[in-house]
């Protein structure tokens, strides 16, 4: 029984320290996952150009290299999805992903040239821009600009953005935004004096509602029920940034019509997890 006794003492200690060594071990990995969190995202740019007696190709984004593993998978699956979504290989080579929709921009193109007859000596063109926008210790923001010319009057081009919290790589998109924030008055006021924001830029003066009003030809809708964007907000810096894309609301000579909310007026319409990460 003595025997028996000092051998369940032994293991009884053994374990004591075996659980307090698992205390530690997890202690400091939470610890090693808040410094991965926080820690500075690094990036390559790529650039690629391409130009032809028929086309004319430019590729660019900022390719996370070092950081939070999971931040930087998030990143590389949203440059993927925004050259098209259609790359299967591993996130970890960035000159395999480029020669991918090199390769598939190409083809698109040339099949665009095909099926519209264009002449021999008609051009046509594709770009993307994706870059880092901004980087707080808590999110980073990308943006991403695409333009394509296929012949006709003018090419088409649109503007977006994602935010991505660094600590697990989440995206926060439309979920920006409260839900409630659709139909809401004073959120409308917001979109409203945004909007003459942007054109007050051009010529330096202040439209009145009814001038914003006889400008809106995209859709049936009213100065003071105005649409959120079809394209989802994201944060930058200063506050949180509405894109309305070419012949969403304006028309093409308008341009994306784009107005940064200050944090200080829309913060009571964000989304819980958004206000954390400010």
């Amino acid at each position: 029984m003595k025997t028996k006794g000092i051998i369940l003492g032994a293991l009884a200690t053994l374990a004591m320290f075996s659980c307090s060594g698992n205390k530690a071990t997890a202690s400091e990995q939470l610890q090693t996952d808040k410094v991965v969190a926080n820690e500075q995202l690094q990036t390559d740019s790529v650039v690629y150009n391409h130009s032809d007696k028929r086309m004319e190709i430019r590729i660019v984004f900022d390719y996370p290299t070092a950081g939070n593993q999971y931040l930087k998978n998030s990143i590389a699956e949203y440059i993927s999805e925004q050259l098209g979504a259609t790359y299967m290989g591993s996130l970890e080579n960035k000159d395999s992903l480029l020669q991918h929709y090199v390769a598939d921009t190409k083809k698109y193109l040339n099949a665009n040239i095909e099926e519209l007859g264009l002449d021999a000596d008609q051009m046509v063109s594709w770009s993307a821009d994706i870059r880092k926008d901004c980087e707080t210790d808590k999110y980073v923001t990308y943006t991403c600009g695409i333009y394509q010319y296929l012949g006709g009057a003018h090419g088409m081009g649109n503007m977006s953005g994602m935010t991505f919290r660094k600590s697990d790589g989440r995206r926060f998109g439309s979920e920006i935004l409260k839900q409630s924030v659709y139909g809401d008055r004073s959120f409308n006021t917001i979109l409203k004096e945004g909007m003459k924001d942007y054109f007050q830029e051009f010529d330096g003066k202040r439209m009145s509602d009814d001038e914003l009003q006889s400008m809106i030809v995209g859709a049936d809708c009213t100065v003071d029920f105005l649409p959120l964007p079809k394209t989802a907000p994201y944060l930058t810096k200063e506050g949180v940034m509405i894109i309305y894309q070419p012949y969403e609301l304006f028309s093409y000579a308008a341009g994306c019509v784009r107005f940064i909310v200050p944090f200080s007026k829309i913060k009571p319409y964000l989304n819980a997890e958004v206000l954390k990460m400010l």
